[in-house]
């Protein structure tokens, strides 16, 4: 059997309703246990499930608050309490797990985007197929919400098949597109547009026999009665008799010269316009933006970065003066790192580490790795400089070579104007040195620049004296009717092959759905077995109750999952949500939910139920809780509720052994969510009479947790009273309860230094605590922290009395056939009386206090 994983505890600080950290057990003994924890709404019982949703969530943050804060979403900024900021406190969540194998834990802070989870919600998340946290308001949207296609995609993804449901949806759209694709002709018809625009509008569509006579009697015979081509090809002798006219025709036109030209000019220098935002944004968006490109550019770039990189090597060499200890440093940096070899003295200079600067091992490791990140520094710089004269040098040579061709070009095209311009700018690049600024270069570009608008206005002027046919304009028509059967050619090709592709897929198309439906059928058949039990165990008390019905749709394209109920005999296999009442709804859906975590998540048999009651009467409550106790025997529970009687049920239910049961009693501002066995710590309260603060909130507070634990382990009888709150008894309530139980059964408490009348008695009136912590009218008065500390080493003087005389535990407990309470502890269960007697003694005083 594999190994399965719980929950220790829970540990919140600063997160939601918890501002001061607190630790919530799930674990006795060395073995997971349950919880149901009761709260009234509004008192943060739900932000204990904000936590582990938190944990465990991929983005860091609640499904509810969002990425960010917009429309209905708060963001991640709700996660940390309205203080937590102004008193310092770190939002954080802890899960501490343990399995066979041993313990392991994780910490999650909120607001930090770019820290990953930690390791243990991995650990736990490759085991956990299924969402082991259910709330109330989210589980009907899976009955009514959801489609039929996205419940299957869920369920695919509960047992593990989504991988396996996506290859029936891959090849579905593989199967659209290509259906898309045959259809569309739209493409072809717009290429075969191109044969009217270059036949003149004589021919629309192409015919390669049609074109070869186009050709020949529309543009070659005019030149030529005696020239034809056979066909449409680069090898047809008579289109190599074209090519070869039409370069003599360019030579005696100029063009060819001119072309050399340009050419030669835009390889030293070219100056590219781009309009708009289209290439390679480039383009400013308002306007027209150049961009400079050739040899002139790559030389002056690769001269800039060689300075630049000079005077970054200047900057670290002065920095790094004692490069020459380089060897020395590393070898020591070796022997620090080693913490293998014992070491008291620096191991270059043989100090003390005390008596170094550093003062400490590890201060003189770090001075040493600050020295050789200086010197590789360095020697980074070095190696940029001395790449830097290797480009700058090869770009220097390419463009003198480029500069000099340029002579013979313009020689040979008959234009002399700018010749001074370059020789000066080739005698300066000549003289140029690595590690200086490269030459101006402002008037040769001036000149290259109109050297090539002079050539291309050349060039255009020839071409528009050549309109009438020629050599040139038949080459070129045959080169774009060439280009364009090319084209066609290949697109009908591709449409061929698609064609044959489209039926493949779709006979695999319908292959695999078959596969895979009848797969997943096998899988859900499983899951369907447990939800009908859960859903008639809630329902016990209906009778009969509709069947349920979850189906693999076998008549749909895309798979589907339906989920139907027979709700009579003339209604059958019907949608919930048009027959089933509000609770049968909710039912259904907690079962769906139970059922997923019940069967799939055996290696992390762990529910978290967030006040998944509603719509419920008693009878559903009771029957409910009857079945989650023995449904979910094995997995670890953790219940939240506000539903009073339903936390009743779970607790008469459920083996006391491995439940805990926690009521919240109240939801303090500034500490958080506050449970009936809630405690003051002293530490606490002793660190704030220590540094002069007031206590007595707090003192006031540890007096009634105390009373509260004492009196219910004594069993203390306390007047029942007609008020909204029937457990939240008052301090005073509770002192005289007690202070009457004790004389009643003759335990005589002994006098506390200092107090005249019985302490349980000053207890009940609570002056010092009761100043300290409530408003004043008289203007006279003022609170002292002196009388809360004297207060404070009172109530623990008498406290602590009440330990078992045998072996000093401080838990008593009173079934009902003894009249006193005795020690908790079973090995012990000693009668309880006070062991001792303090010095001095007091009035007993009235029964009723003051």
């Amino acid at each position: 059997m594999s190994e399965t994983i719980n929950i220790e505890g829970l540990t919140v600080s600063g997160f939601r309703a918890f501002l001061q950290e607190q630790t919530i057990s799930l674990a006795r003994g060395g073995k997971p246990i349950s919880l149901a924890v009761f709260a009234p709404n509004a008192k943060g019982k739900s932000s204990i499930v904000d936590a582990m949703e938190f944990f465990f969530s991929e983005d860091g943050t609640l499904e509810k608050l969002g990425q960010r804060r917009s429309g209905t979403k708060a963001g991640p900024d709700a996660l940390a309490h309205v203080l937590a900021k102004s008193v310092g406190v770190e939002v954080k969540v802890s899960l501490a797990f343990y399995g066979e194998s041993g313990q392991f834990s994780g910490t999650r802070y909120a607001g930090r985007e770019d820290e990953p989870p930690p390791g243990a919600v991995a650990t736990v998340m490759a085991r956990r197929k299924v969402d082991f946290i259910i709330r109330g308001h989210e589980l009907r949207r899976f009955v009514e919400d959801q489609t039929p296609l996205d419940r299957y995609r869920g369920v695919s993804e509960w047992f593990g098949l989504g991988s396996l449901a996506g290859v029936p949806e891959a090849i579905r759209r593989l199967r659209l597109e290509l259906e898309t694709r045959t259809a569309k002709q739209s493409a072809r018809g717009e290429r075969e547009k191109d044969v009217a625009r270059i036949t003149e509008g004589e021919h629309a569509a192409w015919d390669r026999a049609v074109l070869v006579k186009w050709v020949n009697q529309s543009v070659l015979h005019p030149l030529d009665p005696a020239l034809s081509v056979q066909e449409l090809s680069h090898a047809d002798s008579s289109y190599k008799t074209v090519v070869e006219r039409r370069e003599r025709e360019d030579e005696r036109a100029g063009i060819k010269s001119l072309d050399q030209v340009i050419s030669a000019t835009k390889a030293v220098y070219e100056v590219i316009e781009v309009r708009g935002k289209g290439e390679a944004e480039a383009a400013d968006a308002e306007g027209a933006s150049q961009r400079e490109l050739g040899r002139l550019v790559e030389f002056e770039e690769a001269a800039k970065g060689l300075a630049a990189a000079e005077a970054a090597e200047r900057e670290e060499k002065a920095k790094s003066q004692e490069a020459v200890f380089e060897e020395v440093w590393a070898a020591a940096e070796s022997v620090l790192q080693d913490g293998s070899v014992a070491l008291s003295a620096c191991p270059v200079c043989d100090t003390p580490f005390a008596e170094t600067t550093a003062r400490t091992r590890e201060g003189v490791e770090q001075g040493i790795l600050v020295k050789l990140r200086t010197v590789r520094a360095y020697k980074q710089a070095r190696q940029r400089t001395v790449d830097g004269q290797e480009l700058a040098i090869r770009a220097k040579s390419a463009l003198e070579a480029s500069v000099k061709g340029l002579s013979a070009s313009y020689a040979a095209a008959g234009m002399t104007a700018g010749k001074a311009e370059r020789e000066a700018y080739a005698a300066t690049l000549a003289d140029w040195q690595a590690g200086v600024a490269a030459p101006p270069s402002v008037e040769v570009k001036a000149v290259l620049q109109a050297a090539v608008q002079k050539a291309e206005g050349e060039r255009a002027d020839v071409a528009r004296a050549r309109a009438a046919p020629s050599y040139a304009g038949a080459q070129d028509k045959i080169d774009r009717l060439l280009a364009l059967g090319t084209e066609l050619e290949r697109m009908d090709a591709v449409a061929e092959e698609e064609c044959k592709l489209l039926e493949l897929v779709r006979a695999v198309e319908q292959h695999a759905a078959e596969e895979v439906r009848g797969h997943t059928q096998t899988v859900v058949d499983a899951l369907r077995d447990v939800v009908k039990r859960l859903y008639e165990g809630v329902n016990e008390s209906e009778g009969r109750t509709p069947e349920v019905h979850l189906e693999i749709a076998g008549d749909t394209k895309q798979p589907e999952l339906n989920l139907l109920v027979d709700f009579a005999d003339n209604r059958q296999g019907v949608v919930p949500s048009g027959y089933l009442s509000d609770s049968q709804l909710h039912t259904l859906a907690l079962s769906l939910k139970l059922a997923a975590i019940k069967v799939l998540n055996e290696e992390v048999p762990i529910v978290v139920l967030d006040d998944i009651v509603t719509s419920y009467d008693a009878d559903h409550r009771r029957s409910l809780a009857k079945i989650l106790v023995k449904e979910l025997e094995g997995f670890q529970v953790i219940l939240l509720t506000h539903d009073e009687r339903f936390f009743t049920y779970i607790k008469e239910c459920a083996p006391g052994a491995s439940w805990a049961f926690r009521r919240i009693t109240r939801l303090r501002l500034d500490s958080g969510p506050e449970f009936h066995d809630h405690k003051v710590p002293d530490e606490h309260i002793d660190n704030k009479l220590g540094g002069g603060e007031s206590a007595a909130n707090e003192i006031r507070q540890a007096e009634e947790e105390w009373l509260q634990r004492i009196c219910r382990d004594f069993r203390v009888q306390v007047e029942m009273r007609t008020i909204e709150r029937p457990y939240d008894y008052e301090r005073g309530e509770l002192a005289i309860a007690l202070h009457r139980f004790l004389k009643d059964k003759g335990i005589s408490p002994p006098a506390v230094a200092g107090v005249r009348n019985p302490f349980l008695v000053s207890l009940q009136q609570g002056n010092v605590e009761n100043f300290g912590s409530h408003f004043q009218p008289n203007p006279s008065a003022s609170d002292s922290v002196g009388d809360e500390k004297t207060r404070w080493r009172e109530f623990k003087e008498f406290r602590d009395l009440f330990k078992c005389p045998e072996c000093g535990r401080v838990r008593f407990k009173r079934p009902r056939d003894l009249k006193g309470p005795v020690c908790a502890h079973k090995g012990c269960e000693t009668p309880f009386t006070f062991s001792c007697q303090l010095e001095g003694s007091g009035d007993e005083g009235s029964d009723d206090g003051a």
